[in-house]
């Protein structure tokens, strides 16, 4: 598993093959999503399968993000989304999500977007209640130190803002694609999406 063969037909025609685990592969694996016009879309397909498992890698989210942003195939467009479906919570791939929203042409790209928000939001939404707590009840006077109280109860405020902020930019623009989306299918299902989200407690 995760071992891929790439044959280049050029003047010299070249075999590479690899385990997508290895730097080097994914490069060449990246470097083809990268370049979209040089390579024919099947090609950018089975690359993107490829590099799916490795979303998390760097090298791989910006060449992902690329092509779910710039690639002129719009199968590949949702394949690059597909691929960051674990880390749509991500603000780097948020973004990519809502400007899919709001440029992609082609509305089975953006009832995809749509799809996973819902699904990100509900995973966001799952976990909301589960907070770590400097200290426990009960525990040792010597663990008791103000400061870490202070500062974990600092980090926890500033994360959920953010995060209420993402949510209500993903609303925002939901709401907008029920309005005016040329779609009518991307306009239900947005619509659906916000029901399934349902009404929020106001911060």
């Amino acid at each position: 598993p995760g071992t891929v063969q790439l044959q280049l037909r050029a003047e010299q025609p070249m075999v590479l093959s690899g385990n997508v685990d290895d730097s080097n592969m994914r490069r060449v694996l990246t470097y083809v999503v990268e370049n979209g016009e040089r390579f024919d879309a099947g090609v950018r397909l089975d690359c993107l399968d490829a590099l799916k498992a490795q979303a998390r890698d760097a090298q791989v989210r910006k060449a992902l993000l690329l092509a779910a942003r710039k690639d002129q195939n719009p199968a590949v467009r949702m394949k690059a989304l597909e691929a960051l479906r674990d880390s749509a919570s991500d603000d780097a791939v948020r973004e990519a999500m809502l400007d899919a929203l709001a440029h992609d042409a082609n509305p089975g790209v953006r009832v995809e977007v749509v799809n996973m928000l819902v699904h990100s939001l509900e995973h966001e939404s799952q976990g909301a209640n589960v907070v770590s707590y400097p200290k426990l009840a009960g525990a040792p006077e010597n663990l008791d130190d103000p400061a870490d109280d202070v500062q974990t109860s600092s980090s926890n405020e500033s994360s959920a803002m953010t995060s209420n902020a993402s949510v209500e930019k993903v609303i925002r623009t939901l709401e907008e694609l029920e309005k005016r989306d040329p779609s009518r299918y991307v306009r239900l299902r947005s619509a659906a999406a916000l029901r399934q989200i349902g009404p929020r407690e106001p911060q």
